[in-house]
């Protein structure tokens, strides 16, 4: 998995970013008690000798982890998180079963930490005798596993310890940065402000999910909405369980969630549907779908408004839209970017053909079909799982070398590495009705080929009245509905992401993905030599 790490990460990753430890440490809520900590932790260290007392010379991973939970133990007992060392094989909800260095999470009464659930850390941590890169990529993998069982995390903080050499890091979906390293003996009241300020963090300065909201094991998030032709906040109902997210990084980061109307009491928690092929919570009829998507894109949203106004049919409706909960660059504010960090391990750039082996960490998980349970290179069977609103494919940062199965990535000009260092992605929220399943889940030829044969006129809709070309036409967009809720719809088009009016130019993003066989040879644009098939 490491390997899938690297190629994410190796054009977007920052180090020494200005201004990092003032924006996550300094002038906190928090500040005061961390102090108090650093005076109470000085009997832990000799001024005379510049070093902590009870870390040996030398120290191995363990000797480092006991010193580190020993300080935890004396001086920060009564926090509301802590720091846990997790054995190998002890993590729930992991790709691979690897040894963590060290993770947060809240206490919890009354519940085991034997084992650790990826839904509950807040922060990761590798402790390594010396340094290398391989600590970076070690700790990218562990954010992976977070992010595809916290799906809506706007950011996971991380930090590295080689040797007594600390660096802290901050990931998100465009990719990871850090500010200066230091050395723990050095600098102790520093360190001492960052082992506090990672179990004292308020959930936003963690970037946990502030998006929705948790009550009596329900989920809810609230969204404009529109109603009588008036867009009016309205709080809908998720089925906590989300229908499908991605397992990486550097991606628009795409989760979808089964979702109704909020009701004042509980629903009838299942019902079978004679079109589906899974048991659904009952009045699921709509899919709410998160994704960071970048901010030189037309947004989705106003092509659904468009494709609506100009009367397509067959195409997903939008019910509702939240345009930008937040951004790439509002997140990063403040901060001032070097030159991105060179790899050693650059040389593996050359390789520009993959295996389809080496593309399955990066798409669609279902986690209802894989029990979010996916190897690195097994969860591209879940992206045949469609709903409505769904991302069809992964999209990575800045020149990213993998993609999933049977995508392509365009070259973009360099240029527009010049005025910007990162990409900058923009988190929206959408709502769109009606749910169904993908083409590929026919259960007979005449499914099938009604469902075809209504995507095709939907197709023709788009472009003909909607004057929008949808550019990625595939058997992921295009979903089996229910014809009783879809305006006689047995087939509709989904996912208007890489999507443009005609005539209109590109949207400018770095990078366009689609599914190679299915993309429009105009779309490539001044690169026609990439057209993979006469």
């Amino acid at each position: 998995m490491e390997d899938g790490v690297f190629q994410e990460i190796r054009h977007c990753t920052y180090r020494s970013v200005l201004g990092f430890h003032k924006k996550y440490f300094e002038d906190k809520r928090w500040s005061r008690r961390a102090k108090r900590i650093w005076r109470a932790a000085k009997s832990h260290y000799s001024d005379h000798d510049q070093r902590w007392t009870q870390l040996p010379d030398a120290p191995t991973e363990n000797d480092v982890c006991a010193w580190w939970l020993g300080l935890q133990q004396e001086l920060l007992a009564s926090e509301r998180a802590a720091y846990f060392r997790s054995p190998q094989g002890d993590q729930v909800g992991a790709e691979t079963e690897r040894q963590l260095g060290l993770l947060v999470k809240r206490k919890r009464d009354g519940a085991s930490d034997a084992k650790h659930d990826w839904k509950h850390v807040s922060v990761v941590g590798e402790l390594r005798t010396r340094k290398d890169e391989a600590v970076l990529l070690q700790i990218g993998s562990a954010v992976r596993n977070l992010f595809a069982n916290q799906p809506l995390r706007l950011f996971v903080p991380a930090f590295t310890l080689a040797g007594t050499t600390m660096e802290s890091w901050v990931f998100d979906r465009s990719g990871p940065y850090s500010g200066a390293t230091f050395d723990i003996h050095e600098e102790p009241e520093k360190f001492i402000q960052v082992m506090c300020g990672y179990l004292m963090m308020s959930d936003q300065e963690l970037g946990l999910d502030t998006v929705t909201t948790g009550k009596n094991d329900r989920l809810f998030v609230t969204i404009p909405v529109e109603v009588r032709g008036k867009m009016r906040n309205r709080e809908l109902e998720l089925d906590p369980d989300p229908i499908a997210f991605q397992r990486a990084i550097v991606c628009r980061g795409t989760s979808c969630f089964l979702a109704k109307p909020k009701s004042p009491s509980r629903h009838d928690w299942v019902a079978k549907l004679p079109w589906t092929s899974s048991m659904r919570p009952a009045g699921y009829n709509w899919v709410v779908k998160f994704s960071w998507t970048s901010g030189m894109r037309p947004a989705e949203a106003d092509l659904l408004r468009k494709a609506n106004n100009r009367g397509v049919k067959g195409l997903a409706k939008m019910v509702g839209y939240h345009e930008v909960v937040t951004s790439i660059s509002k997140l990063r504010q403040g901060l001032v970017f070097p030159n991105p960090h060179k790899f050693r391990r650059a040389q593996m750039s050359s390789q520009s053909h993959f295996s389809p082996s080496e593309f399955g960490g990066l798409g669609m998980t279902n986690s209802r079909l894989a029990k979010r349970k996916s190897t690195d290179g097994g969860s591209l069977v879940s992206k045949r799982c469609r709903l409505s609103g769904q991302s069809a494919q992964a999209e990575h940062g800045p020149y990213s070398a993998q993609e999933p199965e049977n995508s392509v990535q365009e070259p973009e000009s360099t240029s527009l590495i010049q005025y910007r260092p990162y990409e900058n992605r923009i988190f929206r929220v959408l709502a769109v009705s009606p749910a169904g399943r993908s083409i590929s889940q026919f259960r007979s030829i005449v499914e099938l080929l009604e469902g075809l044969r209504d995507a095709i006129k939907a197709h023709r809709s788009l472009f003909m009245d909607g004057r929008i070309l949808h550019r990625d036409i595939s058997e992921n967009n295009i979903i089996i509905t229910d014809p009783d809720i879809a305006d006689g719809f047995k087939g509709m088009l989904i996912d208007l992401d890489l999507a443009k009016e005609d005539g209109m130019p590109g949207g400018g993003a770095r990078h366009r993905t689609g599914t190679m066989e299915f993309r429009p040879s105009r779309s490539y644009g001044q690169y026609p030599s990439s057209i993979p098939y006469a």
